[in-house]
């Protein structure tokens, strides 16, 4: 690596550690939200760029990240992170007509059917 190229990384990583993370997520976050919408077919002009594999990643980015950010953000912040959320999975099942939730966990078994009645025998023949 040239001196020059030291230098260019050296001043990279001391602006990169001048960054609060809760900002690089928060930067990262609204990229998603973006190219969600894009991926959706939402943006005026861009339709062709709709692919909804790639607009669900970047829903279930934005979803995975959101419990982590939002107890950092001021509330006003955290509501419209979580609204912004909700509107792209609305989203998300008007352009695609199935719904952006993840598979519900499967519940309890089912119980079992009650055993059967066992016969009781009576002078006048079972019951």
């Amino acid at each position: 690596m040239s001196a020059d190229e030291q230098e260019a990384m050296r001043e990279a990583l001391t602006e990169l550690a001048s960054v609060p993370v809760e900002q690089l997520v928060v930067e990262t976050i609204s990229t998603l939200v973006n190219v969600a919408y894009l991926r959706l077919g939402a943006v005026p002009g861009h339709e062709g760029a709709a692919d909804a594999r790639q607009a669900r990643v970047a829903i279930d980015a934005i979803a995975a990240l959101e419990p982590v950010t939002a107890p950092r953000l001021p509330p006003a912040a955290a509501t419209e992170l979580r609204q912004v959320l909700a509107n792209l999975r609305l989203a998300f099942a008007r352009a695609t007509g199935q719904p952006d939730q993840p598979p519900a966990a499967p519940g309890p078994p089912p119980a079992p059917p009650p055993p059967e009645r066992p016969r009781i025998w009576t002078p006048r023949g079972e019951v």
